[in-house]
């Protein structure tokens, strides 16, 4: 069963149970252009996949972009909605400028992006304050060398957002099942 929470205040829909977090499921935001990515408001006016049509993904980007100031038309940014294999391809081309992506373990395809001169990960240097605003939100770091220990990738430690995966149940569910 899909369910959102309610980016802002970690609310559950009223016949859901949150039984426990498991783990945490990073925000991965890939950039063109931009030297140092380190806050959402630099996207302003670009073009931004934000993940397939009723996925997680497209849910949070949407709450974050809107915190930032940025939605689809306004200040002439341009959000698609496009599945994270189309956004890699269109990125590594130049087609878009970010593409959002929310995984525990970024794809082979997705690594692409680490390889391409002038796409970088986005750096949230402002991750404290995401996890205050957004109950759902936590910041997590990612330590030098994490993703790629003989390139050294990330050259340096940044900070992530990330929601909890949650085991879920349902008010009908029987308990002595």
């Amino acid at each position: 069963m899909l369910f959102r929470s309610d980016p802002a205040t970690g609310d559950l829909p009223d016949d859901i149970r949150a039984l426990a977090s498991i783990y945490y499921e990073p925000l991965w935001v890939f950039v063109r252009g931009i030297p140092r990515p380190e806050r959402l408001a630099q996207l302003a006016g670009k073009r931004i996949a934000i993940g397939a049509e009723g996925s997680g993904t497209r849910a949070l980007a949407i709450s974050l972009l809107a915190a930032n100031g940025i939605q689809d038309g306004r200040g002439k940014s341009e959000l698609l909605t496009l599945p994270s294999s189309e956004a890699v391809e269109r990125l590594l081309t130049g087609a878009i400028d970010a593409a959002f992506f929310v995984t525990v373990n970024p794809s082979p395809t997705m690594l692409k992006l680490l390889d391409a001169p002038d796409v970088r990960l986005m750096n949230f240097v402002q991750g404290e304050a995401y996890s205050h605003k957004f109950a759902s939100l936590a910041a997590l770091r990612l330590r030098r060398g994490m993703l790629d220990l003989v390139r050294d990738i990330p050259p340096y430690p940044m900070t992530m957002v990330a929601s909890a995966a949650q085991l879920i149940a349902r008010d009908d569910i029987d308990p002595d099942r």
